[in-house]
């Protein structure tokens, strides 16, 4: 339950009546938890990987994904950070697919994560993705 009252420059307005339906609360969203590659569609010319989008209330924050931030370091180990895709401009599907500046036989660091009103969750942990038509 929860009271509130305000403040002005006129002094603190008299305290409401106890919300009995208790507090809806939003958060920025939860981390990905299942960023993968797909090895299949992965080459020597483009990454390809994918996660399940946020869809519960826990997950999502309690309000509406409006955008996936997906990054990559072009090969530096994780020592810079590079905006493929809903930094800028939204970007809501749970795919990826690299092809800018991939190099044969270069493995590369991506990771996502998810902005809603109140902001931008936290990132997923690092999949290291091989350009290569054949699996190390």
């Amino acid at each position: 339950m929860a009271k509130v009252r305000a403040r002005n420059l006129y002094g603190w307005s008299i305290i409401s009546e106890a919300n009995t339906e208790g507090a809806r609360i939003q958060t920025a969203p939860a981390k990905i938890q299942d960023l993968s590659e797909d090895n299949k569609m992965t080459s020597e010319e483009q990454l390809v990987f994918r996660w399940s989008l946020l869809t519960t209330g826990s997950e999502t924050g309690g309000t509406e994904i409006i955008s996936y931030n997906v990054q990559y370091d072009r090969g530096t180990n994780s020592k810079t950070w590079y905006n493929l895709a809903g930094f800028v401009s939204n970007f809501i599907d749970s795919e990826y697919i690299a092809t800018a500046e991939i190099n044969k036989g270069t493995s590369y660091n991506v990771r996502v994560r998810a902005r809603n009103y109140w902001g931008w969750g936290e990132f997923s942990e690092i999949l290291t993705i091989k350009a290569s038509t054949v699996p190390d």
